[in-house]
């Protein structure tokens, strides 16, 4: 499950922007998701994964704490097979006492493009799991260099041995249309604001950073989004007749 990140781009944002694609009216079993509560955190059993879906994406939001945080996977190929025929899947990385809501979807190519074949959301109480510990904190300063305060410590000592993979990303929102957009720290200020401009966004656009976690726990890789900035406003009219490149630099402290 390593190198599936790579493949398609396994960042919390794919959740919010594939799960804002409209499923299409098909007649097909109903996905079904049982989710409860166990000492290792919260076990789903996943029923009538559609037999076209390419992808399956699983995601937990804290909803008791409401942090705007998200932890998910991403099945395909063979770990999507193995998820058809045993329909089980733990969360491990939930905290004791805490609600999620968990959010299931099978993605798939329809009318050539990849969209939502059928998509679940559930809630379960955590009954245990692995969390973090200590709270690393994003700061956005005046020189738009983006530093993170310590690594995330967790619970479990077979996750802090881990060589975290660590990635970063930018993200846009609007009023109109909620999209969410990633980029990585290769791009600059003016190849970002070209893609948004060709999407047809313009004006006051509210962006922060994040910085995302690998983890590995049973064979499956999970993404987690640990920190965040506060939200920054950007004029796209001022920055498509700028010439002046706006490097975002990101570095750990």
């Amino acid at each position: 499950m390593k190198n599936k990140s790579h493949i398609i781009g396994i960042s919390l944002v794919f959740w919010a922007v594939f799960g804002s694609c409209a499923a299409n009216n098909i007649n097909m079993p109903e996905m079904t998701v049982i989710a409860n509560g166990t000492p290792e955190g919260i076990s789903l059993h996943i029923g009538n994964i559609p037999e076209d879906a390419l992808y399956l994406s699983v995601s937990l939001h804290n909803i008791t704490a409401n942090d705007q945080m998200f932890t998910g996977a991403l099945f395909q190929d063979n770990e999507l097979e193995q998820l058809r025929v045993s329909g089980s899947l733990l969360c491990p990385f939930v905290k004791y006492g805490y609600e999620y809501e968990i959010t299931v979807t099978a993605l798939g190519i329809l009318t050539n493009e990849l969209q939502t074949i059928n998509s679940t959301v559930t809630t379960a109480l955590a009954n245990g799991g692995i969390y973090m510990t200590n709270n690393p904190v994003l700061i956005w300063n005046s020189h738009n260099v983006i530093t993170f305060s310590e690594k995330p410590v967790f619970t479990d000592e077979k996750t802090n041995a881990q060589d975290f993979e660590l990635r970063y990303g930018l993200v846009f929102r609007t009023g109109e249309t909620n999209s969410q957009f990633t980029f990585d720290n290769s791009h600059n200020f003016d190849s970002i604001v070209k893609r948004i401009g060709n999407t047809g966004l313009n004006g006051n656009i509210l962006i922060h950073a994040e910085a995302e976690l690998y983890i590995e726990h049973e064979n499956i890789e999970w993404a987690k989004v640990f920190a965040r900035t506060d939200d920054y406003v950007i004029s796209t009219e001022i920055a498509m007749n700028t010439q002046a490149p706006f490097n975002i630099s990101l570095a750990a402290k």
